[in-house]
């Protein structure tokens, strides 16, 4: 990262890594289901950046080591509805805690909650808590806390065409309430941050060129 041009590059070296644990759970009748359990460390290297000011001073920071830990619940099962008949409702419960290790704030604590009917709508609900350093301003808050909440429609090519195109293409939007971090008066509040996204999922199909049995 270069602030200036007579100053050397800003540059740092850091290593993240993680590991996840899928939990299959005995199957019932119409009912799938089954547990994960996930934990990452970001920067476990306990790297640091040094910046260089035009008039030769310099500071160096370390980067944040952020460990992060989640688990959650897949429940699926055959439902019917009046007109469209028999199809999939999914559900996904998650839970995840990210500590900043190296720092006093900017912990997060998210719970969250995902509906699939028919591999074709999807509803989701989420709730989130984060430390902040307030600088000892009373003014200031010392955490942010809301409700999150949005939809999408997935659409599965695939399926519709005999996979004659295997893709599916996921339409998502998300609203989340703009944080506030003040009370300050000069600082208004600023509207919900809406997302919209378009995400498409390429599924190749080949044949192995060797098998063995």
């Amino acid at each position: 990262w270069k602030l200036f041009s007579d100053v050397n590059a800003a540059a740092s070296f850091h290593i993240d890594g993680g590991l996840r644990y899928k939990l299959e759970l005995p199957e019932q009748e119409n009912i799938r289901h089954h547990a994960q359990f996930g934990m990452s460390f970001n920067n476990f290297t306990k790297s640091k950046i040094t910046y260089e000011a035009p008039d030769g001073r310099s500071s160096t920071n370390e980067l944040p080591l952020i460990g992060r830990f989640a688990a959650a619940y897949f429940l699926g099962r055959d439902i019917l509805l009046p007109v469209a008949g028999s199809g999939p409702l999914d559900l996904t419960f998650t839970l995840e805690y990210q500590n900043t290790l190296n720092y006093e704030h900017n912990n997060i604590f998210s719970l969250g909650f995902e509906s699939i009917v028919w591999k074709t709508f999807a509803f989701r609900l989420g709730y989130f808590t984060q430390s902040l350093d307030d600088g000892g301003n009373e003014i200031n808050y010392s955490r942010l806390k809301d409700i999150t909440y949005g939809f999408g429609a997935i659409i599965p090519l695939d399926d519709l065409t005999d996979n004659k195109f295997p893709l599916v293409v996921h339409l998502d939007y998300l609203s989340l309430k703009a944080p506030k971090q003040t009370d300050y008066a000069a600082f208004a509040s600023l509207p919900n941050m809406r997302t919209f996204t378009l995400r498409v999922v390429w599924t190749l199909d080949y044949d192995p060129i060797f098998e063995f049995n």
